[in-house]
Order: C-alpha cells, then sequence, then structure tokens
C-alpha cells in the first residue's frame, strides 16, 4: 500500500485483451422488452482450466528470478481466475524484535476460516462464489519449528533485524522479506505454481505489498504478498494486496490520482484515508472472469433503459455491470455499475451508479461526476457525458429498498453538451422512475438525442 520509488516495478498491468474480448449474451428482449436470465454466475470451464495449467507450466520459463538480490515483477497479465486459491499463511518475526501481536488461530480466522467475515469470506462473495480460499493453512499453528506461532528470522542468522532490511532499495526488500520468510518456515512451507504466498510481519516495517507471479526460493508461484500489522483490516489494505496477488492493478481517479478510487478496493485511499468495508469494482471482477455474460449489458447505438442490481447483490435481478465501448477502440470503454452502502461496502460513500473508464493500457480510472463526498451519480436526472459526447449515461433512480437502479443511456456521435463532462438537468426535467428524463441535462432536444416527449424504452426484469 505505501508508494515508494519503485513501487512501480512490483504493479502488474491488466492487460486490455482481457477487456476486449465478446462480451456474450446479454439476453433477447421479447416484445414487451422483458430480458430474462437466471443468476448467470462463472462456471470454471475445462478450456479454461487447461489454458491456466498451461500458463503456469511456461511461468518458470517465462518469469525472471525473483532472488534477494534482485526483484524485477514479471509482466504478466491477470487471467481468469477460478477454483480453489489457497494461500499459505506464515507468521514472521524480525530478528529481536519481539512481539506477537497475533496468534496462528487468530490468523487463520483473519485470512482462512470462512464464515466468520473474513477474507475467505471476502473473496468468496468478490468472486461471486468462482473462487474459494477456505482450503489455505497457517503451518505454525502445529509446527514444532516455530516458536508460539512464530517463525523467527534470527534463525537464518545476522542481517534479519528490521533495520537491515530497511536499509535494502526497496525491491530488493521486498524479494528478501519473501524469501527469507519462506525459508525460516523452512519444510513447513511447500510451494507449487498455483500457490499464493501471505507473509504476516510482527512489527510495522512501512510496506504492504503484493505481486503475482513471484519466484520464490527458486519456485514460480500464483501471488505473494505481505502486511504489517497496521494493514489487517480486512478488506482495505489486506484486499488490495491480496487482489495484486491475483494480478489486479491499482485504480485510479481522472485528477490523475492513483489511491483515489473510493470504490474500489485496488485503489480505496483517498487523501491517505482508505475506508475499511470497500468491494471490489466491476471492471476488476470482469478482468478475472467473475461476471458472467448475462450480466454484463452491452447498450448499442440507440438510447435503451436499463435495471442494474447493486454489485454486491448477485441474487437481485439486473445487470451487474454496463460495458460502453469508446470510440473505434475495442480496448477502450467505460463501465457503469450501481453500489449501494451495505456489506463489503457498507462504508462506502454512499449508493450511487459508479463509472469507470478502462483505458486501453488497461489502466482502470474512476471517473467522478461532481465534487462531493460522493461522486458517483446519486440524484435522479444526472447525467455523465463523456469529452467527446459519445457516451451518456442518465441515473433515472435508486431504489435501496430493492438493491437496484435504472440507468438510460446513449451510445453514438451525439456531439459535445456544454463544456463539461457532465450535466444535471433542471428542476422539474423529469429523470424520476418511470420517466427517463431528459438525458444529457440539456434539454430534450438540447443534443440531438431525441425529440421532446421521448421515453426511452426499459428492459425490465423478472
Amino acid at each position: 500500500m505505501v508508494r515508494t520509488e519503485l513501487e512501480s516495478v512490483m504493479k502488474l498491468n491488466v492487460c486490455s485483451q482481457l477487456f476486449s474480448r465478446p462480451a456474450g449474451s446479454v439476453g433477447v428482449a421479447n416484445s414487451s422488452s422483458v430480458a430474462r436470465f437466471g443468476p448467470g454466475l462463472v462456471e470454471p470451464t475445462r478450456s479454461i482450466l487447461r489454458q491456466r495449467a498451461r500458463r503456469w507450466a511456461v511461468l518458470g520459463a517465462a518469469l525472471p528470478l525473483m532472488t534477494a538480490a534482485v526483484f524485477t515483477a514479471p509482466s504478466a497479465v491477470a487471467a481468469p481466475v477460478f477454483g480453489a486459491t489457497p494461500w499459505t499463511v506464515v507468521l514472521c518475526k524480525y530478528a529481536g524484535a519481539s512481539a506477537e501481536p497475533l496468534t496462528a488461530a487468530d490468523a487463520v480466522r483473519r485470512f482462512v476460516s470462512p464464515g466468520v467475515g473474513g477474507m475467505a469470506d471476502y473473496w468468496r462473495d468478490a468472486s461471486y462464489g468462482n473462487i474459494d480460499i477456505s482450503g489455505g493453512f497457517v503451518p505454525s499453528l502445529h509446527s514444532s519449528r516455530a516458536k508460539n506461532g512464530w517463525y523467527d528470522l534470527a534463525d537464518l542468522g545476522a542481517g534479519h533485524a528490521i533495520s537491515d532490511f530497511q536499509k535494502l532499495p526497496n525491491g530488493v526488500r521486498r524479494a528478501k522479506l519473501l524469501n527469507d520468510c519462506r525459508g525460516a518456515a523452512g519444510d513447513d512451507v511447500k510451494l507449487e505454481p498455483w500457490s499464493h504466498l501471505l507473509i504476516v510481519t510482527n512489527v510495522n516495517d512501512g510496506d504492504t505489498f503484493g505481486v503475482a507471479g513471484p519466484t520464490i526460493g527458486g519456485i514460480t508461484i500464483a501471488g505473494a504478498t505481505s502486511v504489517e500489522p497496521g494493514s489487517w483490516n480486512v478488506d482495505n489494505f489486506v484486499g488490495q494486496e491480496m487482489g495484486h496477488g491475483y494480478g489486479l492493478n491499482h485504480s485510479w481517479d481522472t485528477s490523475p490520482c492513483e489511491y483515489c478510487d473510493e470504490f474500489d478496493v485496488m485503489g480505496n485511499f483517498r487523501n491517505g484515508v482508505g475506508y475499511k468495508n470497500v468491494a471490489l469494482a466491476a471492471p476488476q471482477r470482469f478482468a478475472l472472469g467473475w461476471i458472467s455474460a448475462s450480466r454484463v449489458f452491452a447498450p448499442t447505438p440507440g438510447i435503451p433503459t436499463v435495471q442494474l442490481a447493486a454489485l454486491t447483490q448477485p441474487t437481485v435481478a439486473g445487470f451487474l455491470m454496463a460495458r460502453i465501448p469508446d470510440s473505434g477502440d475495442p480496448s477502450h470503454f467505460y463501465t457503469v455499475e450501481y453500489r449501494q452502502q451495505q456489506g463489503w461496502d457498507s462504508e462506502i460513500p454512499g449508493n450511487g451508479v459508479v463509472i469507470h473508464e478502462v483505458r486501453s493500457d488497461g489502466k482502470i480510472v474512476f471517473v467522478p461526476v461532481k465534487e462531493a463526498s460522493n461522486r458517483a451519480l446519486t440524484v435522479s436526472g444526472e447525467t455523465f457525458v463523456n469529452a467527446a459526447g459519445t457516451v451518456r449515461v442518465q441515473l433515472n433512480c435508486i431504489n435501496p429498498a430493492a438493491g437496484t437502479a435504472t440507468v438510460s443511456f446513449a451510445i453514438g456521435a451525439y456531439g459535445t453538451c456544454g463544456s463539461g463532462a457532465t450535466s444535471t438537468p433542471p428542476a422539474g426535467s423529469g429523470g424520476g422512475s418511470g420517466d427517463g428524463g431528459s438525458l444529457g441535462g440539456c434539454g430534450r432536444n438540447g443534443c440531438g438525442l431525441h425529440p421532446p416527449g421521448w421515453h426511452p424504452s426499459p428492459i425490465l426484469f423478472t
């Protein structure tokens, strides 16, 4: 989480090719414009599993070796992740530091056990049940090698005090910490290509990080992260660093500011203050294959109105995300999702329709529509318009009781509408439930979008 001079080395870009894959069918509307679909949760297919097996098979040859002397993050991409992704949790003490702030049993509850509000539940919900980390373990829980549940770096000899690590360049320090904590555990930890390793240090060392595809002890594994005592809050620091272990990168806002996306655990640290309970944003879930095609709305030229279900409520009828292409570049598009302040999202700024821009380089950028405590679309009739005037998103209404939001889209070269990127219709211009309002906020005829009396055709759900 801490920004450093070499942090960019640790980041793994989300490949734009992931986002340019076809969105697939979203259901065919019948004569009454009713689209029907089931929960549509992604199931791993044999071809995907074979693809991932081949990916791990070539990692050793394709990725540079990460040693205590050199740490160069591989040029890898976030790939779809399904099935069991167990994390091995190693409690690791710096030499000469006696603090033991976490017991091995506590670590099991925080990072491994399902049903207790820890990371196993977080990733189960974030993936809509597509991954399961509950098969992970804390080897020191029943180890004679560990002392009171902790592996001591002092057992490796001199040079393992926290001051020794902090003298090293950032990338070298991180590599040494992963390798040495693994080494202190000895035969208690056996890494495989599909392994994920989570290091928990006993004192604050000023650095919390995650990486996909590192080589540790000569084995290239799926991902690794290290967290310090100050970053154990479940779904902010730890969730973000584990997300790096799955190949995800930080999200930004348009200012541009890294860590300034208050609606994404991968960027939730605006103004140096992170929210504790923030879920993973829709484009991040989409990159990992966790939102099925049937739950992604792909607008075509025209002005449809659709229902979005809250991202954290997949059992509610509605699309979980809209994917809106921008210009002629299939790897550049916008995503639209509805976020509701509850559950893993209980500490987002408030309910709202959230827009992200996914750029051609894979960067995910939160697009604020206003300067306010809640920078999402929150008011009926409030509208986002991109700079070219080719993408417009209007919030019609939010129904918190149902866990839904109704949104209208306009896609195509309609020209710009004023000088800003957003616009809000004047009072009384509509936009409430059943109307659709004045898309664009410049009057019904203001930008050539639609004639007076226009009403969008709704797509309803049952």
